[in-house]
């Protein structure tokens, strides 16, 4: 009798566990995908997507305007 009910609560379990895992697909989303690295360039934002030095000692990326504060921003 305890064979029979153990298959029983099997049976139920695998048939209330089947339909939820049939409806799962796998994702093409990843954390990766949801980042912008041009937040922050544009106006008067102060930043830039390109490669700096620790401290920011030497900024490998292209300058936009050469006059006056205002001409570190601008990639957006």
């Amino acid at each position: 009798m305890a064979g029979n009910w153990v298959k029983f609560i099997g049976i139920c379990f695998f048939l209330g566990i089947t339909p939820s895992l049939m409806g799962q697909t796998a994702s093409d989303k990843t954390p990766l995908n949801a980042v912008n690295p041009m937040i922050g360039t544009g106006g008067h934002g102060h930043t830039y997507p390109g490669v700096s030095l620790p401290f920011g000692m030497v900024q490998l990326s292209p300058d936009t305007r050469l006059e006056g504060w205002d001409g570190c921003s601008g990639y957006h």
